[in-house]
């Protein structure tokens, strides 16, 4: 369940630090962020500090989020970097491609993957259930979601 952030709590703070339960809100906010040029000089400076805090925090996250199989919060990482790309500002994007921070970039920018098998799936099951009888349904679906957590056990 995610938690609520009291926007209250700290006033000069722009975005708590990342948890497996705030990722939603963080990823809203970067998404919100990116849109409000008066904000965006803030958020570049933010996740910048401290030598990429934030980047470290997402990293841990992400390795305890892959050791628990939990894809639904890997996914919502993935989104993180994907807005913190769409910022395009030459400082953070030299950080999370530099020594330090390489692989948990392409950690996180892997888990796209698990989201397009996701969206796959659905899609094969609208079509399914439009134009099958509900034995073949189960039987087409059930080696489809095999096969989804194949590809995805072979990856992790």
């Amino acid at each position: 369940m995610e938690k609520e952030y009291n926007e209250e709590e700290d006033e000069d703070e722009l975005l708590p630090e990342p948890d497996m339960e705030n990722l939603g809100y963080i990823s809203k906010e970067i998404s919100t962020t990116n849109l409000i040029n008066s904000k965006l000089p803030k958020l570049i400076e933010f996740l910048t500090n401290d030598n990429g805090k934030f980047f470290k925090q997402l990293g841990d996250i992400i390795n305890q989020e892959e050791k628990i199989k939990r894809f639904e919060n890997l996914t919502i990482i993935f989104t993180i970097f994907k807005n913190i790309f769409a910022i395009a500002d030459q400082s953070i994007i030299e950080m999370l491609v530099s020594d330090q921070f390489y692989k948990i970039t392409f950690t996180a920018l892997e888990y796209r993957h698990y989201f397009y098998i996701k969206s796959t799936l659905m899609q094969l099951v609208l079509k399914i259930s439009s134009n099958t009888e509900n034995f073949l349904k189960i039987l087409i679906l059930r080696t489809f979601f095999l096969l989804m957590i194949s590809k995805l056990s072979r990856r992790l």
